[in-house]
């Protein structure tokens, strides 16, 4: 089993990334009253630069925490919630993208990204018990249908899946509203295969809005 970690990579250092995780637990002290938070890579880190004006038009009303760093797999994104990031805050619901870092970057097998996203619930339903969680499956990644990244994906969605129909959380599939008809990915919504564009997430802010609505009811 592959323990809670900082990140450590060539391209974001441990001391960098360390420095980042206390601008966020810092941040999580100034959003206590926060209703929803937000969780994940570079993805969701990424509400606040490309997805921007979505995320102000879209969550604002939410006090949102935004808790993402790019480059992040699950098991950093583990160590940061052992560590500080969202204390103290007490929201009503919970968002979670993550995963495609440790099937793209680290090259994990199915069996490996399901046993830490296992971990890695288990410690969201600790830290906030009370909170309403809303899980993604991971996004679909690569121009065109059946790589081995688009298969490992698939076997981890389908667990994420099987865990939702057992009421472990409520999940959100944004794979067949991102892939056209052939199982391509759109290189306007995805300009590189991988992370979002503009527009790209505005189709997710609403498709999202409504599921954390449904979640609040």
């Amino acid at each position: 089993m592959i323990e809670p970690q900082p990140q450590d990579k060539e391209w974001f250092k441990e001391a960098d990334w360390l420095s980042f995780h206390e601008s966020l637990v810092r941040r999580s002290m100034r959003r206590k009253n926060t209703e929803v938070v937000f969780l994940g890579d570079s993805i969701t880190q990424g509400w606040l630069t490309t997805g921007f004006s979505h995320w102000q038009k879209t969550f604002s009303q939410y006090q949102p925490l935004n808790l993402g760093i790019g480059g992040d797999e699950i098991q950093h994104l583990h160590w940061r919630l052992l560590n500080g990031e969202g204390d103290d805050s007490h929201p009503g619901a919970v968002v979670l993208l993550i995963g495609t870092n440790n099937i793209g970057n680290a090259r994990h097998d199915a069996e490996v990204v399901i046993e830490l996203l296992d971990a890695l619930l288990d410690c969201i339903a600790r830290k906030w018990p009370t909170a309403a969680k809303l899980v993604h499956t991971i996004f679909p990644r690569d121009e065109v249908p059946g790589t081995p990244f688009r298969q490992t994906i698939s076997s981890v969605n389908a667990e994420i899946h099987a865990w939702a129909q057992l009421g472990r959380f409520e999940v959100l599939d944004m794979t067949e509203i991102f892939l056209r008809d052939d199982g391509t990915l759109p290189h306007d919504d995805f300009p590189d295969f991988l992370h979002l564009s503009e527009m790209a997430y505005g189709i997710w802010a609403g498709h999202l809005d409504r599921a954390i609505e449904r979640l609040r009811g």
